[in-house]
């Protein structure tokens, strides 16, 4: 008799599926921590993203510009730094997340073990700059459940990101 490595339940040694949880077991125990550690274990932070300052050039460009015309150009430049820190997002080992809003919030999360896809996106100008988007999607939807905008060195989060779900 051995544990099976998801619900830890015995099951016979040349079991191929546990009878219990219903989960294919291919022999690779030592890898697979079981269901129960995994959701007891701790959430650590691992990163807190913000848009980066670079990704808000045309905004500060358009408030120099217009700063002659009767403080317009203050106007400008106050909403490319209210839309800079309206934007938080969260990577922990057991979920991403995106804060949007300054006064009233609103939170999109994903837990890591839903994510099916992590891709980036850049913008000639951003490639330049050395920033751009982290896109997640997941199973559950068909489309795309959070998008990390104008994080520098986007792939390093997509790979911390993957390492994670792996």
């Amino acid at each position: 008799m051995k544990k099976c490595p998801y619900c830890a339940e015995e099951i016979q040694d040349e079991a191929i599926k546990c009878k219990h949880c219903s989960e294919m077991l291919n022999g690779s125990e030592g890898k697979i921590a079981n269901k129960a550690q995994i959701k007891q274990e701790k959430e650590t932070t691992l990163e807190v993203l913000k848009p980066v300052w670079r990704s808000c050039i045309l905004g500060f460009i358009l408030s120099i510009v217009t700063l002659p015309l009767m403080g317009l150009g203050l106007l400008f430049l106050f909403v490319v730094i209210l839309n800079r820190y309206q934007y938080t997002y969260t990577i922990t080992n057991k979920r991403v997340s995106a804060r949007v809003g300054i006064i009233a919030k609103r939170v999109n999360e994903v837990d890591i073990e839903h994510i099916r896809s992590v891709t980036t996106s850049q913008g000639i100008l951003a490639r330049m700059l050395g920033y751009g988007n982290v896109i997640i999607g997941t199973a559950g939807t068909g489309g795309v459940e959070v998008v990390i905008m104008n994080v520098a060195k986007p792939e390093q989060v997509k790979e911390l990101i993957k390492k994670q779900s792996c």
